[in-house]
């Protein structure tokens, strides 16, 4: 991998960071123009479905029988997290919510101890504690305890986690694109049938359309193109790395479109998490043979 490779790898983690960043917002403003959570979740697949259905037409791809069965796996558990983090969304502000949803990277390798009995590193123990405090940090509202929009905001994280573990397994031997398409799919099913029967079809007026356009095709469909691509020319530390700034973003995007402010506690707190996540990102040995490297 050359010098100009490992730079486009990381423009491009960039830029979905920075695209999954601003969806925090546009859910936030769905959700205070009256849309529910499932009408939400609706409505980005239905959008991210028409473009990746538009892709496989012009492609002519087909998705296999396993890659569709495990797809189908993966989708029931992102259908249930997308579900938990908008309501934690709902409950709780966008900057907040985004930096919680992201300590899915340190619940991960806890996720993989308790299903598979893959013991974490110190490193990830100590993350672990660095995420729990950083949380109450950001959540303290004046009293000794977490928000209700907070703790689902974390739960969020954990079934994620349990999904990205899972992946992990089922990507050997089947095409990432197919189990994306199977999986997205079957969230659009799961959230049209639901909410028939709980919400009904949301009310769209024109300001309705670009956040949840831009959920569809930014935040949804976009977003996992730019992570494939960025990922392909970059090591998972860096990317790993690179992609926790969605949470930056969130609060940059929050800040300019949503005029949220933050306490010092909550900004340390959000300080922290971020270095928990990376901390159990780094790879210190290769950080100490790069320098040698340079010398």
């Amino acid at each position: 991998m050359n010098l100009a490779e490992s730079k486009k790898g990381a423009f491009l983690l960039i830029l979905a960071a920075a695209v999954g960043g601003i969806g925090f917002v546009w859910l936030k403003e769905l959700l205070d123009s009256g849309f529910t959570s499932l009408q939400c979740l609706w409505g980005r697949y239905a959008v991210a479905n028409v473009v990746m259905g538009i892709c496989y037409i012009i492609k002519r791809r087909e998705i296999s029988k396993e890659a569709f069965k495990k797809g189908v796996i993966l989708g029931i558990i992102l259908f249930v997290f997308f579900y938990v983090m908008i309501e934690g969304l709902r409950l709780t502000t966008p900057s907040v919510n985004a930096f919680l949803t992201n300590t899915q990277s340190v619940m991960v390798p806890i996720m993989a101890f308790l299903l598979f009995r893959k013991k974490p590193s110190k490193k990830v123990c100590v993350a672990a504690t660095m995420t729990v405090l950083g949380a109450w940090m950001l959540s303290f509202n004046g009293e000794a305890d977490f928000s209700l929009g907070a703790i689902i905001s974390l739960l969020s994280a954990a079934i994620f986690s349990l999904q990205m573990v899972l992946l992990g397994g089922f990507v050997k031997g089947c095409d990432p694109m197919d189990l994306t398409a199977a999986e997205g799919f079957t969230v659009f099913v799961l959230s049209y049938i639901v909410m028939f029967f709980k919400d009904g079809y949301p009310k769209i007026t024109g300001g309705d359309v670009v956040p949840l356009v831009g959920l569809g095709f930014f935040c949804t469909f976009l977003y996992f193109v730019l992570l494939s691509m960025g990922q392909k020319n970059t090591s998972e530390t860096t990317a790993g790395i690179i992609i926790t700034s969605e949470s930056v973003f969130a609060a940059i995007f929050s800040f300019l479109l949503y005029g949220e402010r933050m306490s010092i506690l909550a900004f340390f707190g959000c300080a922290i998490i971020f270095a928990a996540i990376l901390l159990t990102e780094c790879d210190f040995k290769n950080l100490k043979l790069l320098t040698r490297v340079k010398k």
